[in-house]
């Protein structure tokens, strides 16, 4: 009797997550991280329940592939070339491939610090990381930066090209995770009824797509700031483009501000009627994009029973034709980007221009040894880097194919005399509206006859324009401007305001700003009446 006691025990708690969510039912369980009682957004990616296989950084990247949902008009797929979407690079028809590679891995700080291997050991992706391991400790690891590349052979429309690589970054949170029942508190969703055993677990974060060589156009899906994220997740394609944006409840629809929402009013989105030709304008319009049919989906090799039935319950597939129905069969290989054929020495091995560039601009032949570790930050570190973060909006490398070089701006500037404008990255994305409130100063000469010509104007204003990187927009600004009555007299400071059009061109091979353009606008004193209305404009680089 006491050995069959024992036996059910063992066996209750090696099945673990699997009876837990047979226990539970589906639509009111809810996984929650260990010492807390909110609701995950999402599932995790994986679990370490014995189920779900042994932890490494090259499972973990199998597992996080995504479904890609193609536009039925899609030319790859009209012209039955299926295999190549997405492709092997340089090797037509060789079969549908997926590419990735490690970019960061971030340790998790704590007392007592586990004893960590190296770089190069920490960055193997085939070595196994387990609970409690003095070797590797699961437990040491915090974010994990999983970038995948799509290579399709060509690009059709709007600035053509052949070779299109286009590139995801998945930022995955290593944590414990229960699972639970959910309940409504507050407006919030909370777990009761928590199980008694809690897992090692990857939860996703964030889904970056990039959009055309501009970080500015980056569609990001932060994971962690939603409630209702579908897994395994949906990644749209745009129709001949190739643009890639996440699908958070993968009904096949793009819905700004909901299926991205970070640098909204800036983030590309897809536009399929781009791959005719034509743009439809600046910004996002629903018309731009078709409507998605099931059996355009193309699959990733590993999806977990756990995440299939989640998949199930939350979305319906018509017919049983896509991914998780099982009447798709229309899947690809994932491979580690290093390993490809065309990368030597860490560099692209090709004779194809376009393809070099587009392969040693994404770092696609770094190699494993090259990852980036980061150690574990200070509480100090920690918080600085948030404070920054809030105060300082716009790409960086947090969520992929940013830099923060990106935020500058700088122009030439004519206001009733010469002078130069820049735009400081401070300030933030504004809520429900969108768009950025940054610091602008602005600075007009009495003469230019030396190479530090004394300021006759200077203002410090706040300037709020709806995008940072569209091709045409408005803004509007107010602050404060210096000015001296006379040679020798302190300077004034009254309020001033402006309005106008900002205007922008792509520059895709300057890396540094990404965009040239021009302001023009009205300007004016906010004295009571408004006086000395005038005309000014604005030459220059960067964005806002």
């Amino acid at each position: 009797m006491i050995l069959a006691t024992f036996a059910l025990v063992s066996l209750l708690l090696c099945a673990s997550a699997t009876i837990a969510q047979q226990i539970i039912p589906l639509s009111e369980s809810c996984w929650y991280p260990e010492g807390g009682t909110e609701c995950l957004p999402a599932p995790p990616l994986w679990i370490d329940d014995g189920t779900e296989g042994a932890f490494s950084l090259d499972h973990l990247a199998r597992l996080g592939g995504p479904i890609l949902w193609f536009s039925p008009r899609e030319f790859l797929l009209l012209e039955r070339r299926t295999s190549d979407a997405p492709g092997s690079i340089l090797q037509p028809g060789a079969g549908r491939t997926v590419y990735y590679r490690i970019r960061e891995v971030r340790l998790r700080g704590g007392s007592p610090q586990p004893k960590l291997p190296d770089d190069m050991q920490i960055a193997d992706p085939d070595a196994t990381w387990q609970s409690r391991d003095p070797a590797r400790p699961i437990e040491s690891l915090d974010r994990i930066f999983i970038q995948y590349f799509l290579y399709y052979p060509e690009d059709r429309g709007i600035g053509g090209h052949a070779h299109d690589l286009e590139a995801l970054e998945l930022q995955v949170e290593m944590r414990r995770v229960c699972i639970g029942t959910a309940s409504k508190e507050s407006g919030r969703t909370k777990a009761t009824k928590q199980v008694s055993e809690c897992w090692s677990g990857a939860t996703i974060r964030s889904v970056s797509g990039s959009a055309h060589g501009v970080g500015w156009y980056t569609n990001t899906l932060r994971v962690d700031a939603t409630r209702d994220t579908v897994l395994p997740l949906t990644i749209l394609v745009e129709e001949n483009k190739h643009a890639s944006v996440p699908d958070r409840d993968g009904d096949g629809r793009y819905m700004p501000h909901y299926d991205v929402n970070r640098q909204v009013n800036d983030a590309w989105g897809i536009r399929d009627v781009a791959g005719s030709g034509w743009l439809g304008g600046p910004t996002f319009r629903a018309e731009l994009v078709r409507e998605r049919n099931d059996q355009d989906q193309v699959c990733p090799p590993n999806i977990s029973d756990r995440l299939r039935t989640y998949y199930r319950f939350h979305r319906r597939e018509v017919n049983g034709t896509g991914c998780v129905g099982g009447g798709n069969q229309r899947t690809y290989t994932v491979t580690r980007a290093g390993d490809e054929r065309l990368c030597a020495a860490g560099k692209p091995k090709t004779d194809e221009d376009k393809l070099y560039d587009l392969m040693n601009d994404k770092q696609f032949c770094r190699p494993a040894r090259d990852t980036r570790i980061v150690k574990p930050r200070t509480p100090f570190g920690v918080g600085l880097r948030r404070v920054l973060t809030e105060i300082s909006p716009g790409p960086n490398g947090e969520f992929g194919f940013q830099n923060a070089v990106q935020r500058l701006s700088f122009a030439y500037r004519y206001d009733g005399g010469h002078g130069v404008s820049s735009i400081l990255p401070l300030g933030r994305e504004l809520p429900v509206i969108g768009g950025w409130a940054v610091v602008k100063l602005n600075a007009i000469f009495d003469t230019l006859d030396s190479a530090l010509p004394p300021v006759e104007r200077g203002s410090v204003e706040v300037l709020y324009a709806p995008s940072a990187s569209r091709a045409i927009d408005w803004y509007t600004s107010v602050g404060a401007e210096g000015y001296r009555s006379a040679a020798n007299a302190a300077r004034v400071w009254a309020p001033v305001g402006e309005m106008g059009v900002r205007i922008r061109f792509s520059a895709e091979r300057v890396r540094l700003v990404r965009f040239f353009g021009g302001r023009l606008g009205v300007r004016a004193d906010l004295k009571s009446p408004i006086r000395n209305a005038r005309l000014i404009y604005e030459f220059g680089a960067g964005s806002w």
